[in-house]
C-alpha cells in the first residue's frame, strides 16, 4: 500500500469519525429523546450552565458554594424547544426562613418564583399528605382530600390554584379616589384587591418608557401595556373579584411620585426603593433587609417599639423574626427595603392573611388545614434536596438561555447558604412529532433565539 493511499485512508477515517461526532452532538442538541440533563457541582465547569453570579456573593470551596449575599443568579443553555425545566438543588439552609427559586418570565426583574424551602412548612407537626407536588396538612387526624378543603372556611394555602377564592366580606372601594404619595425609585410590584374592576392612575417624574403587567391570582399574565407619559391610567373592567399582581417596570432615573385609586388594598410586594421623604409603613414580613446607598439614607428607623440604626452606606442590615404585623417609621427615606412579605402605606389595609400567600404558620395557628404547592425536601447526609418544575411556555429565552434566581433573604457571610449541586432537567411532552418535524422545530428555534 502506497504512502499516499494510506494517508488518504487516514484522512477519510478521521473525517468520518468527525462527521459521526458532529452528528451525535447534533442529535443530542436537537433533543430527539425529549430529555436533557445538565448538572453543575461545586468546583466543576459546565459550558451549558453558568457559575452562580454575581461572583462577589459566592465563596467557592471544594465541596460547596457558600452564598453570602442574595439574590444570586445562574443561566442554562436550552439548545432546542422543551416544555418544562425541572431544577433540583442540593443545599444546607441554616440561614433563612424561606428560600425561593425563580425563572425569568418577563422583562427586567420579572420572575416566576416558587418556594424551594420553608422552615415553617418543614417543621409543621400536623398530619400531611402529598399529591403531585401539592402537600395538604390537617391540624387533627382528619383524612385529607380536596373535599375537606372545599367544605372548610378555615384553610390556609400557598400558591395553590384550586384553593378557596379569597373574598373580603362586605368590601367596597373608597367613595372617592385617594392619592398615596409613594416616591418609589425604578421598578416595583404590588398586590391589589379588586372588586370587578381595576382602575389605578400612576404619576411619574419623567416621560421615559414604562411597562405595566397584570397577573391574576394564579400567576397568569392577563394584561400588558406600555406608556411614555408622565401620567398613566391602568384600567380593566368586568374581571373576577380577588387579588391581582401589578408589575411596573421603569428605569432607575424615573420616580413614581404617587398612586391614585379607589382601591383600599394596595400592598407592595417584597421590595421598595424609597426616595427622600418621611414614610409610615406596615408589613407582615418575617425578615426585612435595609440598605442605604448614600449618606442621606443613614437614619434611625422605628420598628414597632424598637429602634434600628442604619449607620453605614452600602451595608445590608437585617431585621429577623418579626411579628406577624410590624409598624415601621422611616424618617428620611433614601433607602432600599427587601422582605419576604408585603408593605402597605395604610395601616388599616394590609393583606396580612391572604389564604393563597400564607408562608408563615406554626402548630398553634388558627387554621384547620394548610395546602401548598410545596414538597418537603429530602434529607441526604445532612444535605437537603428539593426541586421545582417550571412551565417553559412562560419563560424568557435570551440567546438560547434561561435565567434563574435564588432568593435567600437573611443570608450573610456569617450565616451563609451552602449549595452543593444544581441540576436542570429539560423535558418535552410525550406527544412529540416525528424526526423530520423535530428537526424543523429545532431549526426554527435556532433561527429565533441564536441569530
Amino acid at each position: 500500500m502506497s504512502d499516499n493511499r494510506l494517508k488518504l485512508i487516514i484522512r477519510l477515517t478521521f473525517s468520518i469519525l468527525f462527521a459521526v461526532l458532529l452528528l451525535c452532538l447534533l442529535i443530542k442538541d436537537i433533543g430527539f429523546s425529549g430529555y436533557h440533563e445538565i448538572v453543575y457541582t461545586a468546583g466543576s465547569i459546565n459550558a451549558q450552565i453558568s457559575k452562580l453570579f454575581p461572583e462577589s456573593r459566592v465563596i467557592s470551596s471544594v465541596d460547596s458554594m457558600q452564598i453570602i449575599d442574595e439574590p444570586i443568579y445562574f443561566t442554562t443553555r436550552m439548545s432546542t424547544k422543551y416544555d418544562t425545566a425541572r431544577v433540583q438543588i442540593k443545599y444546607i439552609n441554616d440561614c433563612c426562613h424561606s428560600l425561593v427559586l425563580g425563572m425569568q418570565s418577563g422583562d427586567g426583574w420579572d420572575y416566576e418564583q416558587e418556594l424551594l424551602d420553608n422552615i415553617d412548612f418543614n417543621n409543621l407537626d400536623w398530619t400531611s399528605t402529598v399529591m403531585d407536588n401539592i402537600t395538604m396538612w390537617s391540624k387533627d387526624d382528619t383524612k385529607l382530600d380536596f373535599s375537606n378543603l372545599a367544605n372548610s372556611n378555615n384553610v390556609a394555602s400557598y400558591n395553590f390554584s384550586e384553593g378557596p377564592d379569597y373574598l373580603i366580606e362586605d368590601y367596597v372601594d373608597y367613595k372617592k379616589e385617594v392619592t398615596t404619595n409613594v416616591n418609589l425609585i425604578s421598578s416595583f410590584s404590588f398586590l391589589v384587591y379588586l372588586n370587578n374592576n381595576l382602575n389605578i392612575t400612576f404619576n411619574f417624574s419623567n416621560a421615559s418608557a414604562k411597562d405595566f403587567n397584570v397577573y391574576d391570582q394564579f400567576g397568569n399574565k392577563i394584561l400588558i401595556e406600555t406608556s411614555s407619559d408622565n401620567q398613566y391610567n391602568l384600567l380593566m373592567a368586568n374581571i373576577s373579584t380577588g387579588v391581582y399582581r401589578v408589575v411596573v417596570n421603569t428605569d432607575l432615573d424615573n420616580l413614581t411620585t404617587s398612586i391614585v385609586s379607589k382601591h383600599k388594598y394596595i400592598n407592595f410586594l417584597n421590595q421598595l426603593n424609597l426616595a427622600s421623604g418621611e414614610y409610615s409603613l406596615v408589613s407582615n414580613a418575617s425578615t426585612i433587609r435595609w440598605q442605604a446607598n448614600d449618606y442621606t439614607g443613614l437614619q434611625i428607623i422605628k420598628q414597632a417599639d424598637q429602634e434600628f440604626n442604619i449607620k453605614d452606606i452600602n451595608r445590608k442590615y437585617y431585621s429577623n423574626d418579626l411579628n406577624e404585623i410590624t409598624y415601621l417609621e422611616i424618617p428620611q427615606g433614601n433607602i432600599q427595603i427587601f422582605s419576604d412579605g408585603l408593605f402597605s402605606f395604610n395601616d388599616e389595609y394590609l393583606l396580612a392573611n391572604i389564604p393563597n400567600k400564607i408562608s408563615r404558620i406554626n402548630n398553634d395557628s388558627d387554621y384547620d388545614y394548610l395546602v401548598a404547592k410545596y414538597s418537603k425536601p429530602i434529607i441526604e447526609n445532612d444535605w437537603s434536596i428539593n426541586d421545582i418544575t417550571f412551565d417553559l411556555s412562560k419563560a424568557t429565552i435570551s440567546q438560547g438561555k434561561l435565567r434563574f434566581i435564588i432568593g435567600a433573604l437573611g443570608v450573610s457571610i456569617d450565616n451563609p447558604l451552602s449549595i452543593k449541586e444544581i441540576k436542570v432537567i429539560y423535558e418535552k411532552k410525550s406527544d412529540q412529532g416525528n424526526i423530520w418535524t423535530e428537526f424543523i422545530d429545532y431549526l426554527k428555534y435556532c433561527w429565533i433565539n441564536f441569530r
